[in-house]
């Protein structure tokens, strides 16, 4: 007995239900983060908010929201406080202490 094949539309939107729903202000916040670890080094929110032009109480909130979402809970930091990973796919490798 053979199932019916799902329609794209089907498809399409089981795809879009995986990734968290952005405002513009978490499209700016989430590219800037993974393009300062794309290079490589901790990300200090100090840096990353007035690159956004963002207060910073306003980057940690939105940071915080994203913690709370389904699929988001692998943001880690380092004890300085600075984001290594923003998602399980993007990690910046360790460093030992300097």
């Amino acid at each position: 007995m053979s199932q019916a094949r799902p329609t794209v539309e089907v498809l399409s939107d089981r795809l879009l239900g995986v990734f968290p729903a952005l405002d513009a202000d978490d499209r700016r916040l989430s590219l800037a983060l993974y393009r300062r670890l794309a290079e490589g080094a901790p990300v200090a929110l100090p840096a990353l908010a007035a690159e956004l032009a963002m207060p910073r109480a306003e980057v940690e909130r939105r940071l915080a929201a994203w913690h709370r979402r389904p699929r988001r809970r692998s943001r880690k930091r380092d004890r300085t406080g600075c984001i290594v990973q923003a998602s399980r796919w993007t990690a910046i490798p360790s460093r030992p202490p300097t």
